[in-house]
């Protein structure tokens, strides 16, 4: 029987953020199931088979990455989506999240609205698969009747081609910002790399992150806040130059890849941001708002992994925001950074 609404199942050992999801879950229109422990989650799974999980990481006897490998190592659950819904905010657990099959990683405190556009995405996005399935089955069936199915054929292929526009840019593209999402800027860091060994021209890598974001949530409300996220992508998508990208790398945080550039071209564009922000007001909800931002830079290096880079990037930033913030700092291993 076809279910109404959707199913989201919330997994988490906590009885009070069992509360508050489950509320913010029926409220915005889906029925919500929990499980307090991973046992109880795949049990309820196997015979249930929610639309989608919500799953933390950090359970007793069975973790959440377990429960993870569970459910893709099982045909009857493997095609459910899994998003982490954690407080865990460690890169090494992101990675190994997507590693073992999750869709999505959200991070506790999380803005609702940002979450409701993640878990339609992947509702969409699995929707869309069990379509495509349906579609071949029906094809199979109508192959005998050449005219017949030549007709559906065609038209599914329109169906088709439109739903393959919207999940590569649903796949691709950070729902609040528009911007790339991790996944995407990822591939194309690693494109770069493939490029820079070909032709040896260095390009750098920045994570941004906006200074005392936290409180300007506190302070006016997460509504507010996503009109600062919104602005600040503007801003640096306006300033940066075609061949650069720039991606919502989490939270506030933001990366930006810029090809053939190194660390102190890099250190010139991030400045030119700064300016911007500088001489800009974001007025949400007429508020007169200044919002600074502080950059970390690493120039990609042959010898380490993409991953270790993008680490200096990250040891560049909290170097700034450890000097009083909004500035910009380049990665100089133990030698002392230079801003």
């Amino acid at each position: 029987m076809k279910r109404i609404k959707p199913l989201i199942l919330i997994v988490d050992d906590n009885p009070q953020n069992l509360q508050i999801v489950g509320e913010k879950i029926e409220q915005s229109g889906y029925d919500a199931a929990i499980a307090t422990n991973g046992t109880q989650a795949y049990d309820f799974a196997k015979t249930n088979k929610p639309d989608l999980v919500l799953l933390d990481i950090m359970m007793p006897m069975v973790d959440g990455f377990d429960v993870c490998r569970l459910f893709k190592d099982n045909p009857v659950t493997s095609g459910i989506p899994v998003i982490f819904l954690t407080a865990r905010t460690d890169y090494d657990d992101i990675t190994r999240a997507f590693e073992l099959g999750a869709v999505d990683y959200v991070i506790k405190p999380f803005n609702v609205m940002e979450l409701n556009a993640r878990i339609k995405t992947h509702l969409d996005l699995k929707y869309s698969r069990e379509q495509l399935i349906d579609y071949n089955k029906e094809l199979e069936k109508t192959n005998q009747e050449l005219k017949q199915a030549n007709k559906i054929i065609s038209e599914k292929n329109i169906q088709l081609g439109e739903t393959m526009k919207q999940l590569e840019i649903a796949a691709r593209t950070d729902p609040l910002t528009n911007l790339l999402n991790r996944r995407r800027i990822i591939e194309l860091i690693e494109i770069e790399a493939i490029r820079f060994a070909r032709n040896k021209k260095l390009f750098s890598i920045v994570i941004a992150d906006i200074d005392f974001f936290k409180s300007i949530n506190d302070n006016y409300g997460h509504d507010e806040g996503d009109v600062v996220l919104k602005s600040i992508a503007d801003t640096i998508t306006a300033t940066i130059r075609k061949q650069d990208s720039v991606s919502r790398w989490g939270g506030e945080e933001f990366l930006i890849l810029l090809p053939e550039t190194d660390a102190n071209g890099a250190k010139n564009l991030t400045g030119k941001i700064r300016e911007k922000l500088a001489v800009s007001s974001l007025v949400p909800l007429n508020i007169d708002l200044k919002v600074t931002m502080t950059f970390g830079i690493a120039e990609y290096d042959e010898n380490i992994f993409i991953d270790s880079t993008i680490k200096k990037a990250d040891i560049a930033l909290y170097e700034g925001k450890n000097k009083g913030r909004n500035c910009v700092v380049i990665y100089k291993g133990d030698a002392e950074n230079k801003t």
